[in-house]
């Protein structure tokens, strides 16, 4: 439903589709450790803003808490949650990338819902209906620039309040997974400048793709966000994660432009240990390298996991 509905709805969408703001930047140690491609692997307290589809089939609750410097020059904190229900999982999220001089601050929840609770009807008549999962993802946005007080007095000022809406499809076959997001299926942000007045900015949707093998000492991932816009190029994104130990886990990605004026290419490593035990809790240390053309990017996080009956 989500490929036969991209088409229909970005059609008509003329301006340029490049973000100005809120551009797409991994915070999440463990997806950026990959290459960003985590859209058929997001099982933990990071997949609020890649596929929350995929937590559906996820028996225990995680949370996550990131810090890193993008470009090595602007700070940037990612706090995510997954838990678990009876029949839903529930994601929450916060991340906020910037300083004085311009600061991003997005909100998400997200439900998901395995598709035979939600269709109960359609079980039987769709294969592998029990292996599906559906979810919806709402976020707010808020900006707020200018407000270094080393720019003067004349200096422009303003902020900026927004909302958007997006859609997760998620399945499993044995080893392998497929998910797709569509990001920013409805989605306004107006922003409000001491020099221009009010004006609309609003988000570029955006669709991803991903493919996904999975076993318990090796997982290869690949997404791909083909361009929905004339002025934008394909991208495409691989991942590998690898049990080195059974606490200790390397990763690597590569995501780069496919086609378009510019690769955009970018490398990265991670690590994980893991098992680190916190009274009822299990704790884990992760850091990732992101290269750069400006300055290449370090990352840290620290992970909670606990088991949750549904």
């Amino acid at each position: 439903m989500l490929l036969l509905l991209a088409p229909v709805i970005l059609f008509g969408q003329s301006l340029s589709h490049i973000p100005g703001a809120f551009a797409d930047l991994p915070l999440g140690v463990r997806p950026a450790g990959m290459g960003g491609a985590y859209t058929a692997l997001s099982n933990d307290g990071n997949a609020v803003f890649y596929n929350p589809a995929a937590t559906a089939f996820v028996s225990f609750a995680s949370l996550t808490a990131t810090a890193t410097r993008l470009f090595n020059m602007v700070p940037a904190t990612y706090l995510g949650v997954h838990y678990p229900a009876k029949n839903t999982s529930w994601l929450a999220g916060v991340q906020q990338i910037g300083d004085d001089l311009l600061r991003e601050t997005t909100l998400a929840v997200a439900v998901a819902v395995r598709a035979q609770h939600l269709f109960p009807a359609s079980f039987h008549s769709i294969p592998y209906f029990d292996r599906m999962a559906l979810s919806i993802t709402l976020r707010a946005r808020l900006a707020s620039f200018g407000n270094d007080p080393a720019g003067g007095e004349n200096r422009i000022t303003g902020d900026g309040r927004g909302y958007a809406m997006d859609l997760g499809y998620f399945v499993h076959l044995y080893k392998l997974r497929f998910g797709a997001t569509l990001h920013d299926l409805i989605g306004h942000f107006r922003w409000q400048s001491s020099g221009r007045g009010r004006y609309v900015q609003n988000m570029p949707r955006r669709l991803s793709l991903g493919l996904a093998y999975a076993d318990p000492s090796l997982r290869f991932s690949l997404d791909m966000v083909p361009s929905l816009y004339r002025d934008l190029p394909d991208r495409v994104a691989v991942g590998l994660e690898t049990n080195v130990a059974p606490w200790l886990v390397l990763r690597a990605g590569v995501t780069q432009n496919v086609g378009g004026l510019s690769e955009n290419k970018f490398v990265t490593l991670g690590f994980g240990v893991y098992r680190l035990k916190f009274k009822s809790m299990f704790l884990a240390i992760q850091g990732g390298y992101r290269t750069g053309d400006i300055a290449s990017t370090y990352q840290f996080s620290i992970d909670l996991f606990w088991p949750k009956r549904r």
